[in-house]
């Protein structure tokens, strides 16, 4: 049977580019063409820049931060950080970054050790689409995707967070000209119900221009066949992942294609000898050809095990442990289904096939034991070994037979009947001659395969966490395993034996209120508890089931008999039923992030051994030394040097910031240095799924040396109590945790970012969303530093009657909600002051302030309005003689209000050349000239080259108010931040002005120059937001 695929004609998916990577390319500086669906690491040197559009001077510098963004085409492309494992063993899995990512180390985005060249030198063509990769990868790529586009264009924005340096690099994605590769070989046989693969292949028409290692995919909408054209009924395809059967699958995407197995069974009808079928691979794109191969299926003359029937294994129990008995019963089950006994005289050929150090056959009719028999009878044991190293084991038993009727042995070859004649057995009776039957030969030969898994424990055991560190408590859970293999919870009054193997001094076992090495009767809750000052070391613990009617490690012993001391503990192990754990306990010293901690080194004063030790001190006192004791003196030099703290290998950054002999700060108020002799160290960087650990070395002039491990830890508050507020759609937000996680991935005290937040956000609303339109100063300075806000796609014109686009749909934000319709600029100074009224009638005071004098006062922020009601001030107080007359103060004031209203409102033009006048005839810039979120990002600071918040219609200024996009007002924090710290001479620590006075000086001043004192309040709010546990 044949069939002809449609003879419609069929329409090309998608039309090439005439541009292709192992091609036609552009020879243009920073632009590259490559292939949908290839991968590379972010650095353009490792990607076809270098090979096709120069780029060789694309590296990354190891040493500086690197911010980059994909600004158009997000569409088509995205980054990822790929799955690794790192040194410990551990997976981490691959993390999408989407289109942006800032703050990262340019060691970290190229890799480290030397440029690996990925082509092959003697081949041009492949040598013209190479690229680069490092000795170590980079673990950060960026994919590019083309869909079904003929061509898609990228352009990645790369910043130099350190110098500010800004480049564009250029990508054209386009999909390769394919083939569907043909699979035909000579003499291809298939066995009837063998297998055979016939999955597509595509291949490039440009081979062996290939990229190594990355990509080329179709178009998605390109679909593909897998059709049996001839010869269907001799066998079936199947689709290894839904495990779906049929003669042909169509309409298959290029991700089903490409991970998933089509597979040819030859299970159907068998051919008298051989037979043809053809495959027919084929897309619904014209551009890439139908392929068609065939091979032969082969008449196969052993019969399947399922033909005629099988041998049922009957075993009494599956799941077994070390010591069972395993009673084996062999029945037939025949070619209905059913399940019959064989008749006695059947033999079987029976082996243990797998497992059988675990285990040993018995022949209950001869005795015999062995691990296989050729001869054996329908019933066995099964006896499991004593001693078993694995607490999982298998043990696998196939069972043959030649099926045997009347008493004989049936060949396997025969289908012929030979029937016994009745009278010659009859006559044969009355000589009373021996009967040899004869058999009906039905030429079945059965097969059995079963299995016994041996549990050497039916109690499974957990320790969480599995590492402690000294003084914490890790809980033991002890769970129950079923024949089944599934899992689940002991009653609440089961009682276990439990006890301490090694590791004696490190803890206690608890459980009860019972804590002790040893417990006998103990329920859950069980604990580990290790000793606050305990060493590192590993503590084996063993947990034994009491329950007399279960079966389990039974040796001749009874129970586990030891030697006095040989465990950390004197009774023997009763328990048959037991399994062994361990936790780890490290004597790692804690700090948080954020906190402060100040060491010192003392010296034994008769063997000079030295200890480094925590000098207990409250943030904000000056760190002092303790008293001599006990022949222990404290060193008050220098011990420290220059590198005093090195990472541990499972941090990729220093978690901590150190310094000596540093100014100690109480609030914003100086005190005195650290003293000498002492470090201070502070919890810098912690992040999920991260370790951050540091090696702390002190070191005398004689080359004495000490050293202890610090590991930064999640603090779970910043202050007395988690601070809580509503994101701008109403949902609850933890401050706290919000402020750690930033803090903590940027290397930024959180508690830093939480008082610089209520700093910034409404004082009846602190932590909130908070918005503020800026009339007196951005509003009109922002339009003089840079004229291209005219051209703002946000820019209200002074006829507008409609924000285009319009805001957003917030309903939570403080303390009063942007506008969302234009006004001018005097109907936002009104509505938000009492210039006019005697309250504001917006309900907020914001743009200025009548005493009760009626005198107008502007917070010491907004000096022009100020300066001009001065003026005003001085000529009312003149006109009124208020020296001599100071009772019509008062009146004086009253009148400069009213002539500064009139000045403002009817005649002011902000003193930009080409504005109306008077701020009523203004439109006031609510979008533009304001401030939004958490940390009051300015939205012409947002989109400068610093912060490059995206100008387009897509990213509204409003939506600096959401939680999210605190990220950008990040992006200028971290730019001070580092500006200030690649100026030092230790980027890691004992900056010049240590902590505190880099942040005072060199960043919070950048941030509000404007406002005297702010870097002074920030750290004062801070001062409130100590981590703590």
């Amino acid at each position: 049977m044949e069939i002809k695929p449609g003879e419609e004609n069929i329409q090309s998916d998608y039309p090439l580019s005439t541009f292709d990577p192992c091609g036609n390319y552009p020879t243009e500086e920073y632009h590259q063409v490559v292939y949908s669906c290839s991968m590379y690491p972010i650095e353009p040197y490792q990607q076809l820049f270098p090979f096709q559009g120069g780029g060789n001077n694309s590296t990354f510098n190891s040493n500086r931060f690197y911010q980059i963004e994909i600004v158009e085409g997000v569409d088509y492309a995205y980054m990822e950080k790929v799955a690794y494992q790192d040194s410990f063993g551990v997976f981490h899995p691959g993390e999408y970054l989407g289109s942006y990512l800032t703050g990262i180390r340019g060691d970290e985005l190229s890799g480290s050790g030397n440029y690996i060249a990925l082509f092959d030198p003697n081949n041009p063509a492949i040598q013209r689409a190479g690229t680069y990769q490092r000795e170590n990868p980079s673990l950060y790529y960026i994919h590019f995707n083309n869909y079904e586009q003929t061509e898609s264009e990228i352009t990645v924005k790369i910043t130099d967070l350190d110098s500010s340096v800004v480049t564009y690099w250029y990508t054209k994605i386009v999909n390769p000209q394919l083939t569907i590769a043909n699979q035909q070989l000579e003499n291809d046989t298939v066995l009837h119900y063998y297998t055979k693969d016939v999955s597509i292949k595509l291949n490039n028409t440009k081979f062996p221009c290939l990229h190594p290692g990355y990509g080329g995919c179709p178009a998605d909408n390109v679909t593909f066949n897998i059709e049996i054209t001839q010869g269907q009924q001799y066998g079936i395809i199947k689709n290894s992942e839904t495990k779906e059967t049929n003669i042909s699958f169509t309409g298959l995407s290029w991700e089903e294609i490409s991970s998933t197995t089509f597979t040819y069974y030859a299970n159907r009808v068998q051919p008298d000898s051989t037979a043809t079928v053809r495959i027919r691979h084929s897309s619904s794109d014209a551009e890439i050809t139908a392929m068609e191969y065939e091979f032969m299926v082969k008449r196969n003359t052993i019969p399947p095990p399922s033909e005629g029937g099988a041998i049922y294994i009957q075993l009494d129990k599956k799941l077994v442990m070390p010591s069972d008995t395993v009673n084996i019963y062999l029945k037939r089950i025949n070619e209905t289904g059913d399940t019959v006994e064989f008749a006695p005289i059947q033999r079987f050929q029976i082996e243990l096939a797998e497992g059988s150090e675990y285990g040993r056959l018995v022949d209950v009719e001869s005795g015999q034991e062995g691990d296989n028999f050729s001869d054996a009878g329908r019933e066995l044991k099964l006896i499991i070994e004593n001693e078993i190293q694995k607490d999982l084991a298998k043990i696998t038993i196939v069972a043959q037979c030649d099926l045997l009727i009347w008493g004989g042995r049936v060949p396997i070859t025969g289908s012929v009947k030979i029937k016994e004649r009745e009278e010659e057995a009859t006559e044969r009776n009355k000589e009373k001659e021996p009967i040899t039957a004869e058999f009906i030969i039905v030429g079945d030969h059965l097969i059995g395969v079963e299995e016994v898994i041996i549990n050497k424990t039916p109690i499974v055991v957990e320790i969480i966490p599995e590492e402690i560190s000294a003084g914490d408590t890790a809980r033991i859970v002890v769970k129950k395993r079923q024949a089944d293999g599934t899992i689940v919870e002991y009653p609440a009054e089961q009682q276990f034996e439990i006890g301490m193997l090694e590791g004696c001094l490190l803890g206690k076992l608890s459980s009860g209120g019972i804590d002790t090495n040893y417990i006998n009767g103990a329920t859950q809750p069980i604990y580990f508890i290790a000793d606050s000052s305990a060493d590192s070391g590993v503590v084996k613990i063993r947990v034994g089931l009491i329950d007399s009617s279960t079966t389990g490690n039974r040796s001749n012993k009874g129970g586990l008999q030891i030697e006095a001391g040989e465990y950390c503990f004197l009774n023997s192990f009763k328990s048959i039923i037991y399994k062994d754990a361990e936790v780890k306990v490290e004597n790692v010293i804690e700090i948080l992030l954020g906190e402060t901690k100040y060491f010192a080194v003392k010296k034994k004063t008769e063997t000079g051994e030295l200890k480094i030790e925590e000098i207990k001190t409250e943030y904000g006192n000056e760190p002092q030394f303790p008293a001599d004791a006990d022949g222990w003196e404290w060193l008050k030099t220098d011990v420290w040097g220059d590198a005093p703290v090195t990472p541990v290998a499972e941090g990729d950054k220093l978690g901590v910031y150190w310094e000596k002999e540093k100014p100690v700060w109480k609030g914003s108020t100086k005190k005195g240095n650290t003293p000498k002799g002492m470090i201070r160290l502070i919890g810098r960087y912690w992040e999920v799924g991260k370790t951050y650990k540091i090696k702390l070395t002190a070191r005398t002039q004689n080359g004495d040396e000490a050293s202890i491990v610090i590991e930064v830890k999640k603090p779970s508050k910043l202050g007395n109590n988690i601070a809580w507020s509503k994101d701008v759609f109403g949902n609850d937000l933890n401050i706290d945790e919000l402020c750690i996680m930033w803090g903590g991935t940027l290397g930024i005290p959180p508690q830093f970012i939480k008082g610089q937040m209520i700093r910034e956000t409404s004082s009846r609303y602190p932590f909130y969303p908070t918005y503020l339109y800026e009339p007196w100063t951005t509003q009109f300075k922002a339009f003089k530093d840079d004229e291209s806000l005219f051209n703002n796609p946000f820019y209200v014109q002074d006829n507008a009657t409609t924000f285009n686009p319009p805001t957003p749909n917030h309903n939570n934000v403080k303390d009063y909600h942007y506008p969302t319709e234009p006004v001018s600029v005097w109907d936002m100074i009104e509505k938000y002051s009492t210039i006019v009224h005697s309250s504001p009638p917006g309900g907020w005071e914001k743009y200025g302030k009548r005493k009760e004098n009626g005198e107008l006062y502007f917070y010491g922020v907004y000096t022009t309005p100020q300066k001009k009601f001065n003026e005003l001030q001085d000529d009312a107080y003149n006109k009124y003689d208020i020296k001599n007359n100071p009772s019509k103060k008062t009146i004086a004031n009253n009148e400069a209000r009213e002539n500064f209203i009139k000045f403002f409102r009817d005649e002011w033009d902000g003193e930009v050349s080409g504005n109306r006048k008077g701020l009523k005839n203004i439109k006031a810039q609510t979008r533009l000239a304001a401030s939004y979120g958490l940390l009051q990002l300015t939205y012409p600071t947002a989109i400068g080259g610093t912060v490059n918040y995206p100008i387009n219609s897509e990213n509204l200024p409003e939506e600096l108010l959401e939680t999210e996009n605190i990220k950008w007002a990040f992006n200028l924090l971290t730019y001070f931040i580092n500006d200030a710290v690649n100026t030092q001479t230790n980027k890691n620590g004992n900056w010049q002005e240590g902590l505190e006075g880099t942040y005072l000086n060199r960043i919070w001043k950048r941030w509000n120059k404007w406002k005297v004192g702010y870097p002074e309040e920030v750290l004062g709010f801070s001062n409130n937001y100590k981590p703590g546990k």
